[in-house]
């Protein structure tokens, strides 16, 4: 985890619970500012940790199995783990990943991305619409940045060629993206766009982590947000 210069720590906090009877079990990790010696934490900072430990129980809830009626018992276990693979603080921004595996039943956990990015000072969470200036063409520059880096990973992953990599790539799952329906955090010296394993290739392919340099993204900052902050530098 990175820190910049912020009067804040981070650390790691966790949920865990389970129901036996519904053969339901979660043991999630998220992050947590923590005050450095001598120091309080601000109003707004303690919003953000109490707004970042409810996003990860409502998580938990939504996966949580529905009894039948008679309270049957499901005929397979319910197990959500995970935890933060990457987190940013500055002095105005908290900007993390919880990665989360869940298996739900079929052959294979299924992997979710939960972008975590929130005001320091207000303790609001901030949508990607929040940091762009609406009507720039932010949303295409983001989906340019993750299909040429989706290609390049495949042909790695996979050791396909290039052409081979590039057909790989399924066009539907641009178009979230290109709508403005994006998972993004905000990092040191870039921005990054978070990929779910299936939304733009076979499982095989896996997900995508692509940082989009802040140079790419300063025309379309909106003025005074965080990413105008970070893009600025």
């Amino acid at each position: 985890m990175l820190a910049d210069d912020a009067p804040f720590a981070l650390a790691t906090d966790s949920l865990v619970a389970g129901e036996p009877a519904l053969r339901y079990a979660v043991a999630l990790g998220y992050p947590q500012l923590r005050a450095l010696d001598g120091e309080e934490l601000s109003a707004g900072a303690r919003a953000v940790n109490a707004a970042v430990r409810d996003t990860v129980r409502a998580l938990a809830r939504d996966f949580r199995p529905v009894a039948p009626p008679g309270g049957v018992r499901p005929d397979y276990p319910v197990r959500v783990s995970g935890g933060p693979t990457r987190a940013y603080v500055s002095d105005r921004v908290l900007s993390a990943l919880v990665t989360v595996t869940a298996y739900t039943g079929g052959a294979h956990p299924n992997t979710f991305f939960l972008p975590l990015t929130y005001d320091l000072a207000t303790g609001r969470p901030l949508a990607p619409a929040d940091l762009f200036t609406p009507g720039t063409p932010w949303p295409d520059t983001l989906a340019a940045w993750t299909e040429r880096t989706a290609v390049a990973t495949i042909a790695r992953r996979l050791r396909a060629a290039p052409a081979v990599a590039r057909a790989e790539v399924f066009a539907q799952g641009l178009v979230p993206i290109r709508q403005g329906d994006v998972a993004v955090t905000l990092g040191r010296d870039s921005l990054r766009v978070h990929v779910p394993p299936y939304q733009l290739s076979s499982r095989a392919a896996g997900g995508f982590d692509v940082g989009v340099p802040y140079a790419a993204v300063r025309p379309f900052a909106r003025p005074g947000s965080a990413l105008a902050d970070r893009a600025g530098r």
